[in-house]
């Protein structure tokens, strides 16, 4: 039988609602655990000292406003690629984010898998593209199997300035996590589309969402925070996400709470 997690710790759903059919007058709904959620990637998701707040550090608040509850851990760090050593993604995945043992894991890398050391146009990328595909892939079955809901994040859009063939190399690997997103049917968050595409007053556009060539500022990080907490709030209300919890939704009138038991809709009161 699956559970609801609560205040109570791991409560039968069957019990919670006889209880709600008979009456009884004292329920620990309201104090349902927070959705435990893993931030993965490299230093575009990593705190950074030139930031305020990076979009983990945005998101409690603002799924706080959707009736979400969640706790973040971010495990972010900078140089990191989907590759094997000390800091790299398959070398930490246990130790950063399965053993956290999450509810949500968000997924972005791709600016040190697809960059070029020699600066060279010809020359390979740190983490060759096919290999990339494979790293994430391997990745994201481990997590699925362990019942973890997977949101995969394209690298974000770089300056202008940017040299255009080092753009499009990474542009190729944001690509393919949408190809990966697709193919495994993973909710995805575009964010090269979105800086691409962004309408800054003063006409800079993507600029305007950057510290240097490749890391968001303070309204890169908004952008990003505000895209997962679309996503994110939408799978919850819709029943996607295992052990989901609304609590009081940003709604007129009285507030309600809205129970998920597997990602679907056992109450709402």
């Amino acid at each position: 039988m699956k559970h609801i997690r609560t205040g109570c710790g791991r409560c039968s759903w069957r019990v919670i609602l006889a209880s709600i059919a008979l009456g009884w007058a004292t329920l620990p709904l309201l104090t349902a655990a927070p959705l435990t959620i893993v931030a993965f990637g490299d230093s575009t998701t990593a705190v950074r000292t030139t930031v305020d707040k990076v979009y983990a550090q945005r998101l409690p608040a603002l799924l706080s406003e959707e009736g979400v509850a969640v706790q973040i851990a971010n495990a972010g760090i900078g140089g990191s690629n989907t590759g094997h050593g000390s800091r790299h993604a398959l070398d930490r995945f246990k130790t950063d984010v399965r053993d956290r043992n999450p509810d949500v894991v968000i997924v972005q890398f791709g600016w040190n898998d697809s960059w070029v050391d020699s600066g060279k146009e010809a020359d390979e990328s740190r983490i060759p593209l096919d290999q990339f595909k494979k790293n994430l892939a391997g990745m994201i079955r481990e997590l699925v199997d362990d019942d973890v809901t997977v949101i995969l994040m394209t690298p974000n859009a770089p300056r202008k300035a940017m040299k255009q063939w080092q753009r499009q190399r990474t542009a190729s690997y944001a690509e393919a996590v949408r190809e990966l997103a697709g193919a495994l049917k993973l909710p995805l968050v575009d964010i090269w589309k979105s800086f691409h595409e962004y309408d800054s007053p003063g006409g800079r556009g993507v600029d305007a969402l950057l510290l240097d060539d490749v890391h968001p500022n303070d309204a890169g990080h908004r952008l990003v925070a505000q895209a997962i907490r679309d996503q994110l709030a939408v799978l919850i209300k819709n029943g996607s996400v295992p052990h989901g919890a609304v609590m009081q939704p940003r709604l007129r009138g009285k507030p309600r709470q809205v129970l998920v038991r597997d990602g679907k809709n056992v109450g709402v009161f």
